[in-house]
Protein backbone atom coordinates (compact mmCIF):
# COMPACT_ATOMS: atom_id res chain seq x y z
CA UNK A 1 0.00 0.00 0.00
CA UNK A 2 1.53 3.42 -1.10
CA UNK A 3 1.79 5.78 2.13
CA UNK A 4 1.40 9.27 3.29
CA UNK A 5 -2.24 8.90 2.34
CA UNK A 6 -2.19 6.27 -0.27
CA UNK A 7 -5.01 6.15 -2.16
CA UNK A 8 -6.83 8.74 -0.09
CA UNK A 9 -4.20 11.40 -0.79
CA UNK A 10 -3.37 13.02 -4.01
CA UNK A 11 -0.23 15.67 -5.44
CA UNK A 12 -1.05 18.35 -7.86
CA UNK A 13 2.04 19.38 -9.52
CA UNK A 14 2.14 23.07 -11.73
CA UNK A 15 4.69 21.05 -14.93
CA UNK A 16 6.74 23.50 -16.86
CA UNK A 17 9.33 20.77 -17.96
CA UNK A 18 12.03 22.07 -16.16
CA UNK A 19 13.76 21.15 -13.34
CA UNK A 20 12.22 21.50 -10.36
CA UNK A 21 8.84 20.38 -11.04
CA UNK A 22 9.78 17.35 -12.89
CA UNK A 23 12.21 16.39 -10.05
CA UNK A 24 9.08 17.05 -7.95
CA UNK A 25 7.21 14.36 -10.22
CA UNK A 26 10.39 11.77 -9.49
CA UNK A 27 10.10 12.78 -5.70
CA UNK A 28 6.38 12.33 -5.22
CA UNK A 29 7.03 9.09 -7.29
CA UNK A 30 9.66 7.69 -4.76
CA UNK A 31 7.11 8.69 -1.81
CA UNK A 32 5.00 6.03 -3.68
CA UNK A 33 2.77 9.27 -3.67
CA UNK A 34 -0.59 9.38 -6.22
CA UNK A 35 0.19 12.27 -8.62
CA UNK A 36 -1.92 14.30 -11.27
CA UNK A 37 0.82 16.74 -13.48
CA UNK A 38 -1.15 19.62 -14.78
CA UNK A 39 0.92 22.07 -17.70
CA UNK A 40 -0.64 25.24 -18.77
CA UNK A 41 0.35 26.29 -21.59
CA UNK A 42 0.67 30.04 -21.43
CA UNK A 43 -0.07 31.77 -25.14
CA UNK A 44 1.69 35.03 -25.70
CA UNK A 45 2.08 37.20 -29.08
CA UNK A 46 5.96 36.91 -30.53
CA UNK A 47 6.81 34.79 -27.17
CA UNK A 48 7.69 31.23 -28.03
CA UNK A 49 8.57 29.67 -24.87
CA UNK A 50 5.06 28.18 -24.42
CA UNK A 51 5.51 26.34 -27.96
CA UNK A 52 9.34 24.74 -26.14
CA UNK A 53 7.97 23.81 -23.02
CA UNK A 54 4.84 22.02 -24.65
CA UNK A 55 7.34 20.32 -26.59
CA UNK A 56 9.21 19.23 -23.96
CA UNK A 57 6.48 18.42 -21.64
CA UNK A 58 5.19 15.49 -24.07
CA UNK A 59 9.31 14.28 -24.60
CA UNK A 60 9.14 13.59 -20.52
CA UNK A 61 6.12 12.42 -20.57
CA UNK A 62 6.55 9.65 -22.90
CA UNK A 63 10.26 9.27 -22.06
CA UNK A 64 9.11 8.88 -18.47
CA UNK A 65 6.05 6.73 -19.23
CA UNK A 66 8.13 4.42 -21.11
CA UNK A 67 11.34 3.82 -18.89
CA UNK A 68 10.07 4.60 -15.23
CA UNK A 69 6.44 5.17 -14.56
CA UNK A 70 3.11 6.27 -15.03
CA UNK A 71 0.98 9.17 -13.73
CA UNK A 72 -2.06 11.35 -14.36
CA UNK A 73 -1.72 14.35 -16.51
CA UNK A 74 -3.53 17.21 -17.81
CA UNK A 75 -3.09 20.63 -19.45
CA UNK A 76 -4.77 23.90 -20.15
CA UNK A 77 -4.01 26.50 -22.57
CA UNK A 78 -4.68 30.68 -21.44
CA UNK A 79 -4.00 33.26 -23.40
CA UNK A 80 -1.83 35.61 -21.79
CA UNK A 81 -2.51 38.86 -24.24
CA UNK A 82 -6.10 38.84 -21.99
CA UNK A 83 -4.17 40.09 -19.08
CA UNK A 84 -2.47 43.76 -18.11
CA UNK A 85 0.79 44.45 -18.53
CA UNK A 86 4.09 42.37 -16.14
CA UNK A 87 3.30 39.40 -17.80
CA UNK A 88 5.43 37.15 -15.50
CA UNK A 89 2.95 37.89 -12.52
CA UNK A 90 0.55 37.30 -14.23
CA UNK A 91 1.36 34.36 -15.69
CA UNK A 92 1.92 33.24 -12.01
CA UNK A 93 -1.64 34.18 -10.73
CA UNK A 94 -3.01 32.45 -13.70
CA UNK A 95 -1.65 29.03 -12.72
CA UNK A 96 -2.28 29.26 -9.32
CA UNK A 97 -6.10 30.02 -9.73
CA UNK A 98 -6.08 27.40 -12.03
CA UNK A 99 -4.01 24.78 -9.86
CA UNK A 100 -5.96 25.46 -6.81
CA UNK A 101 -9.20 24.91 -8.97
CA UNK A 102 -8.18 21.61 -10.04
CA UNK A 103 -6.88 21.19 -6.11
CA UNK A 104 -10.62 21.64 -4.98
CA UNK A 105 -12.02 19.27 -7.93
CA UNK A 106 -9.96 16.62 -6.28
CA UNK A 107 -10.72 17.99 -2.44
CA UNK A 108 -13.97 16.01 -3.20
CA UNK A 109 -12.42 12.54 -4.23
CA UNK A 110 -9.80 12.66 -2.06
CA UNK A 111 -9.06 13.30 1.50
CA UNK A 112 -5.81 15.10 1.18
CA UNK A 113 -5.12 17.13 -1.59
CA UNK A 114 -1.35 18.37 -1.83
CA UNK A 115 -0.04 21.04 -4.20
CA UNK A 116 3.47 20.57 -4.34
CA UNK A 117 5.37 23.64 -5.17
CA UNK A 118 9.23 24.63 -6.42
CA UNK A 119 12.13 25.58 -3.93
CA UNK A 120 12.22 27.80 -1.50
CA UNK A 121 16.08 27.57 -0.73
CA UNK A 122 17.89 30.94 -1.56
CA UNK A 123 21.51 30.02 -3.79
CA UNK A 124 23.17 31.53 -6.07
CA UNK A 125 20.73 30.17 -9.17
CA UNK A 126 18.03 31.85 -7.13
CA UNK A 127 17.92 34.34 -4.39
CA UNK A 128 13.98 35.64 -4.22
CA UNK A 129 12.74 32.26 -3.89
CA UNK A 130 11.35 32.36 -0.19
CA UNK A 131 9.63 35.81 -0.98
CA UNK A 132 8.01 34.15 -4.17
CA UNK A 133 6.80 30.98 -2.12
CA UNK A 134 5.49 33.74 0.49
CA UNK A 135 3.65 35.57 -2.27
CA UNK A 136 2.33 32.39 -3.73
CA UNK A 137 1.29 30.57 -0.55
CA UNK A 138 -0.51 33.81 0.69
CA UNK A 139 -2.35 34.42 -2.75
CA UNK A 140 -3.25 30.36 -2.58
CA UNK A 141 -4.87 30.74 1.14
CA UNK A 142 -6.78 33.59 -0.17
CA UNK A 143 -7.97 32.12 -3.17
CA UNK A 144 -9.37 29.30 -0.87
CA UNK A 145 -11.01 31.27 1.28
CA UNK A 146 -12.79 33.64 -0.86
CA UNK A 147 -14.16 31.28 -3.14
CA UNK A 148 -14.15 27.34 -1.89
CA UNK A 149 -15.07 26.23 2.28
CA UNK A 150 -12.32 23.29 1.88
CA UNK A 151 -9.78 22.08 4.75
CA UNK A 152 -8.16 19.55 2.92
CA UNK A 153 -6.26 21.32 0.27
CA UNK A 154 -2.48 22.02 1.12
CA UNK A 155 0.23 24.18 -0.44
CA UNK A 156 3.55 22.40 0.57
CA UNK A 157 6.75 23.09 -0.64
CA UNK A 158 9.43 18.92 -0.46
CA UNK A 159 11.89 21.05 -2.05
CA UNK A 160 12.49 23.29 0.99
CA UNK A 161 16.13 22.86 1.52
CA UNK A 162 17.08 21.48 -1.65
CA UNK A 163 18.93 23.51 -4.28
CA UNK A 164 18.38 23.54 -8.29
CA UNK A 165 21.89 21.36 -8.16
CA UNK A 166 20.60 19.08 -5.69
CA UNK A 167 17.48 18.15 -7.79
CA UNK A 168 19.63 18.11 -11.36
CA UNK A 169 22.60 15.62 -9.63
CA UNK A 170 20.77 13.44 -6.93
CA UNK A 171 17.22 12.82 -8.38
CA UNK A 172 16.98 13.28 -11.73
CA UNK A 173 18.30 10.18 -13.79
CA UNK A 174 20.61 11.58 -16.20
CA UNK A 175 18.53 10.39 -19.03
CA UNK A 176 15.79 12.53 -17.84
CA UNK A 177 17.75 15.82 -17.34
CA UNK A 178 18.53 16.61 -20.85
CA UNK A 179 15.08 16.87 -21.61
CA UNK A 180 13.96 19.38 -19.06
CA UNK A 181 13.80 22.76 -20.71
CA UNK A 182 15.03 25.93 -18.83
CA UNK A 183 14.97 28.92 -20.99
CA UNK A 184 12.93 31.73 -20.27
CA UNK A 185 13.40 33.52 -23.70
CA UNK A 186 13.72 30.95 -26.54
CA UNK A 187 14.64 31.78 -30.26
CA UNK A 188 12.72 29.41 -33.23
CA UNK A 189 16.66 28.34 -33.30
CA UNK A 190 16.90 27.08 -30.02
CA UNK A 191 17.58 28.54 -26.27
CA UNK A 192 18.63 31.86 -26.16
CA UNK A 193 21.75 31.14 -24.00
CA UNK A 194 22.09 34.43 -22.01
CA UNK A 195 18.71 34.63 -19.96
CA UNK A 196 19.08 33.89 -16.25
CA UNK A 197 17.72 30.60 -16.21
CA UNK A 198 19.94 29.63 -19.44
CA UNK A 199 22.77 31.42 -16.68
CA UNK A 200 21.74 28.82 -14.04
CA UNK A 201 21.40 25.89 -15.69
CA UNK A 202 24.83 26.28 -16.97
CA UNK A 203 26.02 26.96 -13.72
CA UNK A 204 24.10 23.90 -12.09
CA UNK A 205 25.12 21.47 -14.78
CA UNK A 206 29.16 21.81 -14.35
Amino acid sequence: MASNGGINSIVIIPWSSGIDSTGLIFKAHKENRKIHAHFIEMHQERFIKHIYESKHVEMLRSHIYKNYFHFDFSRSVFDLSLCPSGTRFWSEEVELVIVARLAVHFSGFFKKVEVWDGRIKEDDTNPSMTKRFSRRSSSFDFLKSLTWEIDNVELKTPFKDVSKKDIWNDILPEDVRKLTFSCNQPLLSGTCGKCKNCIDRRRIIK
